[in-house]
């Protein structure tokens, strides 16, 4: 039933649910959330903005609600967001305010989209290839490109890649049509799978608008070997990187390409410590393509 704008409804608590919880309608105006989505500041929690508390509701009431990028959430419920999901055809037999099935503790719905699981912290994996066998620039015998040094460091740890077309390759960014999202969950689940099994992967990064590769986005190649979590911007994959011949740089901890699992990309918050990455480089690297590791034949 609709009244004054309001809609009666149900909501659930610890104790079951809590009928004729008034659920407000169109409670803020196209104009007013647009100016509110300019200010961009952020609340305590993730991806959350905090909104003072609003008067002129019924009975003189007031309430609390949070801006989550698509819905606002009442902030005592903390269950039910306030305007009817977008995504509402995909769940029928779901209530459209329902925050994540009446589910929060297994699942997650960062901007009132859509509801998924969690991501798991990667497990801790140090270098599958030991530092001692990196290949750095100028290492004898080898052509002077990343391609080349990137390939000669797969083939100390006794694996080999395809080329750029590849069919098994896995291709989750490119410069001109972006994310997808597919190759990304492909490409995060093959390169953990890989290092958990003691191999490395073989990845072309962008680092500059542009590139002389066929993808027309690929302008540098590096070795994944590692991967692990940190507290302030989640899951990693480190890497090797041979456009350098210091050891030190080429290996280092700080090589980190972090899972975007919102923008479904894998990049460097910031440059590698190395002089390509910090001179040659435009950009932080994004991970354009996955190449499948194969064993050489002994």
């Amino acid at each position: 039933m609709i009244k004054n704008g309001i809609q009666d409804s149900v909501a659930f608590t610890d104790k079951g649910p809590r009928k004729g919880w008034r659920t407000p309608l169109n409670i803020i105006n196209d104009s007013e959330q647009r100016d509110e989505e300019k200010e961009g500041s952020r609340g305590p929690f993730a991806s959350e903005r905090g909104d003072e508390p609003r008067s002129g509701m019924p009975n003189g009431s007031t309430y609390l609600y949070t801006y989550f990028g698509a819905r606002y959430m009442d902030h005592e419920l903390m269950t039910m967001w306030l305007s009817v999901d977008p995504m509402a055809d995909k769940y029928p037999s779901i209530s459209p305010y329902a925050y994540c099935a009446w589910n929060p503790v297994k699942l997650v719905d960062p901007d009132g989209m859509e509801m998924d699981d969690p991501p798991t912290k990667l497990k801790n994996i140090g270098p599958v290839i030991p530092q001692s066998d990196f290949i750095g620039w100028n290492h004898p015998g080898i052509e002077e490109n990343c391609n080349a040094y990137a390939r000669e460091q797969m083939s100390v740890a006794g694996y080999f890649v395809g080329g750029g077309a590849d069919k098994t390759n896995i291709n989750p960014y490119n410069e001109k049509t972006g994310s997808n999202e597919a190759e990304f969950n492909k490409a995060v689940d093959y390169i953990k799978s890989s290092l958990g099994n003691g191999i490395p992967v073989f990845v072309g990064v962008d680092d500059r608008e542009g590139a002389k590769n066929p993808d027309k986005t690929t302008d540098h190649f590096i070795v994944i070997v590692g991967m692990g979590y940190d507290e302030e911007n989640g899951n990693y994959f480190t890497a090797y990187d041979n456009s350098t011949g210091i050891e030190e740089a080429g290996t280092s901890d700080q090589n980190r390409l972090y899972v975007d699992y919102e923008n479904k990309r894998i990049q460097s918050k910031g440059r590698f410590p190395n002089f390509y990455a910090i001179h040659d480089a435009t950009r932080p690297y994004t991970v354009t393509q996955v190449r499948q590791s194969r064993k050489k034949k002994k």
